[in-house]
Order: structure tokens, then C-alpha cells, then sequence
């Protein structure tokens, strides 16, 4: 197998080329960053779309102190989708965890 970077000869079971470092393929436990390290999955398998889409949101509502228009903006959604789905998960205003009613 060759290097699609540097065209060295590399062995087929190898995820990194020996010469340059370039990836060449990814494992079902890893994926590649950017910066070539490995990284364990942020999603267990196992879990459904919609699972992963609460996980999300939730995570996301608490990195910007529950602000829906931040929130959106990070989800790279629209904000009136955001209250779409924070309403059928149950997180429409009032609902939040210290008892806020916070917009926007």
C-alpha cells in the first residue's frame, strides 16, 4: 500500500504512514484529528440518533448558560428549531434547571 501523501511504501495494517505521518485510515474504536492523535469516540455505541441529538443539546444549553440563541449558533441550527426540540424534550422555558425562564 502507498502514502497518498508521500507515496512510501507502508504495510496494510498500518493507520499511520511511517515516513510523513499522514493517516490512512480510521479504526471503528478511533478516529484521527486534525492534529494526527487518536481519540476515543464522544458517543458510545449502542445509542439512537435521537439519544445523540438530547445528549447534544443538553450539553450545549449548559455550555452557554442555557441561551438558546448561543445554543443554536454552537448547533449550527436555526434558534426556532432549537425551541422545537428543547419543547419536545421537555426544556421549554421555566423547565430549566435552577427554575430561570431565560430567552434568548
Amino acid at each position: 500500500m502507498k502514502c497518498p501523501k508521500c507515496k512510501a511504501d507502508v504495510s496494510e495494517d498500518s493507520h499511520f504512514c511511517s515516513k510523513c505521518g499522514m493517516p490512512l485510515k480510521e479504526s471503528a474504536d478511533f478516529s484521527v484529528s486534525q492534529t494526527r492523535t487518536l481519540q476515543k469516540p464522544a458517543i458510545s455505541a449502542g445509542k439512537t440518533l435521537a439519544e445523540i441529538e438530547e445528549r447534544a443539546i443538553r450539553e450545549a444549553l449548559v455550555r452557554n448558560d442555557y441561551h438558546r440563541l448561543e445554543t443554536a449558533r454552537e448547533l449550527g441550527i436555526d434558534k426556532t428549531t432549537l425551541w422545537r426540540k428543547m419543547k419536545a424534550l421537555g426544556l421549554a422555558e421555566g423547565d430549566l434547571p435552577d427554575g430561570r425562564n431565560r430567552k434568548g
